[in-house]
């Protein structure tokens, strides 16, 4: 009523200046101070579904960077990685990355086959096992990247190190890279979210290639009779 205030915020009881919230056990709360903050504190945090209280939400992005820039290119390079924003662990044996490109023509038969080379890998070129999907109808296919046991996991708020991709045809002819849905010319290191990514199976980043909308059928033609 004189409009004097004050402030106390030390948890400490032995705070000489502002007093504590706490009582010298340092255990029990001294409920009248209590009292007198209780209208202006915020809301107590959600300890959301799990019931657990602190733990951090964790998140898996992809980063990376083109090493063959050009549309027209007898080779699709790219160095990626794995970041683990969260803080547990992640198991690399858990993960898949997609790199969805167009093969285009590979010669009568088939006989112009596709080759992966893992230039580098921070985690060892070996525990990289790599797999060419065919194309689907709609001329995508996709450029898969598996780990071994040996691989080992991601640490929190790491990421798994560089891993340098180079893909190209038996014959070196070139790739047209101007269909490519994962195609970026971005030579700096950033988020690719044309990259997908899976853990045990689920998409966990990027977004996978639109479907394209079903052409329409033809209407028919109007039938009538002709005068004789």
């Amino acid at each position: 009523q004189n409009g004097v205030g004050w402030l106390n915020w030390s948890f400490n009881p032995d705070s000489g200046d502002t007093g504590g919230l706490l009582s010298d056990d340092w255990l029990s709360v001294v409920q009248e101070k209590a009292d007198l903050y209780r209208g202006h504190v915020a809301a107590p945090l959600d300890v959301g579904s799990s019931g657990v209280f602190g733990v951090a939400q964790g998140y898996l992005t992809v980063r990376g960077r083109s090493t063959s820039t050009t549309a027209q290119t007898n080779n699709i390079g790219f160095t990626i990685q794995v970041v683990n924003d969260g803080p547990a662990p992640v198991n690399l044996r858990d993960l898949e990355l997609r790199y969805w490109f167009r093969p285009g023509s590979l010669g009568p038969a088939g006989k112009i086959s596709q080759q992966v080379d893992i230039d580098y890998a921070a985690i060892g070129g070996n525990n990289v096992k790599v797999q060419i999907g065919p194309a689907d109808q709609h001329g995508l296919a996709t450029l898969r990247l598996q780990f071994a046991d040996a691989a080992g996991s991601i640490k929190p708020y790491t990421s798994s190190g560089d891993i340098a991709v180079r893909l190209h045809r038996s014959d070196w002819s070139a790739y047209d890279q101007s269909g490519n849905f994962s195609y970026r010319s971005n030579t700096n290191l950033a988020d690719w979210d044309h990259v997908t990514l899976y853990r045990a199976g689920a998409l966990v980043w990027g977004s996978e290639p639109p479907s394209p909308s079903p052409s329409p059928s033809p209407s028919p033609s109007p039938s009538g009779r002709g005068s004789g």
